[in-house]
């Protein structure tokens, strides 16, 4: 048993006080945690999914024929005067037909002891399908000052109503999809992190690109109705790194101190800290930082070895026990025979205790 030199730990429990922390911070992925600028370096994960879900066509289209036929349009015109195609012309009941080509009407003729309006014949097909838009005869007008009469009833409507999605079928299946549970999604994120970076809970975000629709809006569905939202979307947590939250709190704590040259850092509160109460505002983010460090005097490790060396455990006691802000000493011996701290102050360590420490 007197092989191994005997060893000793002086337990010294220091008088510190709390030192809160308690302020919003600008989290930044480029620029270095700075106290004094109130920056805090964050690192984000993403993660980029597709998320799709099928939803129900409640939207309805008459997909059937378009009724078509021959209308002779005419306007009083000193030259030639161009119709485009698609001009609607409007006929009696409110129903529209529309120009298949376009057309020219011809300037007006002498029609002694008048003028005769020029006139040509377009073929038109109505606006909608619809069985409405057959039988259709008589004048119809136009716009800029031209009119029409059909020739010969319009034929050929037929109507076929059929499942199609709508506007609304698509913001409901993009309202369902930001209901569902992302919790999955948020447990994945955090295990990205592996090196004790504290996660920022409610920095975790969920950004929706455009929705895609199969079949798209307007569009007929199969006969059951089902259709498919498809959207891109991606999901970012922050969190930020120990040693960044380290120097943040260490540089706070020291600006809290009235002298550097006789108070220390005991504990900084990196442990129980709390980031939270993220916002993003633009580009800008910020959260608030959170925590109570212990700020005491300051004590030199290696003047409490050296004024430990050789003593008895009560001379070492009573004399550390003499300077201002240690509240207790006790001294750990490396075997029980033991009972002088060693002359080698390699052999003495020095372990700092808070008082509510056990």
């Amino acid at each position: 048993m007197f092989v191994f030199a005997p060893a000793a730990t002086v337990i010294v429990t220091t008088r510190t006080n709390p030192a809160p922390i308690s302020s919003t911070v600008t989290l930044s992925e480029t620029e270095g945690t700075d106290y004094g600028k109130g920056i805090l370096k964050a690192i984000a994960s993403k993660i980029e999914k597709e998320e799709k879900v099928e939803f129900q066509a409640t939207g309805q289209k008459d997909i059937g024929d378009k009724a078509e036929g021959t209308l002779r349009i005419s306007r009083l015109s000193e030259s030639p005067y161009g119709v485009p195609a698609g001009t609607r012309f409007t006929a009696s009941g409110g129903l529209v037909f529309v120009t298949k080509e376009a057309a020219t009407i011809p300037s007006y003729s002498v029609c002694f002891p008048s003028l005769c309006a020029g006139s040509t014949d377009v073929d038109v097909a109505a606006e909608k399908p619809g069985t409405e838009y057959n039988g259709i005869s008589g004048n119809a007008s136009g716009p800029g000052g031209v009119s029409g009469s059909f020739q010969g009833a319009t034929s050929g409507g037929t109507s076929k109503i059929a499942k199609v999605v709508s506007a609304d079928d698509v913001e409901r299946a993009r309202g369902k999809l930001l209901g569902e549970s992302k919790d999955e999604i948020k447990e994945e994120l955090y295990q990205t992190f592996k090196n004790g970076e504290k996660v920022i809970d409610s920095s975790f975000d969920t950004k929706m690109d455009k929705a895609t629709a199969k079949p798209a809006v307007g569009q007929e569905t199969d006969e059951d109705g089902k259709a498919t939202l498809t959207v891109p979307t991606t999901y970012t947590i922050y969190a930020v790194a120990p040693m960044e939250i380290e120097k943040y709190l260490t540089d706070g704590l020291t600006s809290l101190m009235s002298s550097q040259d006789t108070q220390q850092i005991y504990e900084t509160g990196a442990d129980t800290v709390e980031i939270d109460n993220f916002d993003k505002d633009n580009n800008k983010l910020t959260a608030t930082i959170a925590t109570t460090g212990q700020i005491g005097p300051k004590i030199d490790a290696d003047a409490i070895k050296n004024e430990a060396r050789g003593k008895r455990f009560g001379d070492v006691q009573s004399k550390l026990m003499s300077i201002n802000g240690i509240d207790d000493v006790d001294v750990k011996f490396s075997f029980f025979w033991v009972r002088t701290v060693p002359n080698n102050l390699n052999k003495i360590d020095v372990e700092f205790r808070l008082q509510d420490e056990n």
